[in-house]
């Protein structure tokens, strides 16, 4: 039977997820809302540019202005994912090059767009690691959404209750729940007690092994 394991990027693979929630946190500023960069990745790590900043502006009460910060804030976090030593997880190359030793298809699905996943995996030297990508400018609805799983899914072409996906973000998890998969939860902090809708919940990838995965499948 066919099985595969599906990487969320920023903040399971490469921790990344600080230079969006940096960049964030300073284009919001230039508009006048402060929001601390650990509050941006608490709340809204795994949503899309255009779902979090359309949220954190009707809370702020401003009416306009969403597409131009998104787009700002995509050139300037690509341009900082390019300049940036970009820094594997601990656990994460190991990871993915046991899953396919051991004959699992891969698959990235990631709210990042493809220009920003090309850029971390040629970092790391990932690039064609992946039997599939699916990136969050694909989709009409990002995370929580189970589209980008259900997507990347089809592309390597497993049933979805044949996939473990790896996520670090409650609205990566629910998705991949959502999309009829199973889940493990990259919670590096050791704080489990958020009610993360994961099949398993750990601190680092070294703990997952391809005995862990095929237990999560109940193979």
């Amino acid at each position: 039977m066919q099985k595969a394991v599906i990487f969320d990027m920023d903040g399971v693979i490469a921790d990344t997820q600080i230079i969006h929630a940096s960049v964030a946190s300073n284009m919001l500023r230039d508009v006048g809302i402060v929001v601390d960069p650990d509050i941006i990745s608490y709340k809204y790590a795994g949503v899309s540019y255009p779902t979090m900043f359309r949220e954190i502006f009707d809370q702020s009460g401003i009416q306009k202005g969403v597409e131009e910060i998104v787009a700002k804030t995509r050139s300037t976090a690509l341009k900082a994912l390019q300049e940036t030593e970009i820094v594997p997880l601990p656990g994460a190359l190991e990871l993915i090059q046991i899953c396919l030793e051991n004959g699992f298809a891969t698959a990235i699905a990631s709210s990042s767009r493809f220009a920003m996943i090309d850029t971390v995996l040629n970092k790391l030297g990932l690039t064609g690691k992946f039997h599939a990508i699916a990136s969050g400018e694909e989709v009409k609805r990002g995370k929580p959404d189970p589209e980008i799983f259900l997507l990347a899914a089809q592309r390597i072409s497993i049933n979805p209750q044949n996939c473990v996906v790896i996520e670090d973000s409650y609205h990566g998890m629910f998705g991949a729940k959502s999309a009829g998969m199973k889940c493990i939860g990259l919670i590096r902090d050791g704080d489990f007690d958020r009610g993360y809708p994961a099949d398993l919940l750990v601190k680092n990838l070294h703990e997952v092994s391809v005995g862990t995965i095929l237990d999560i499948l109940g193979q």
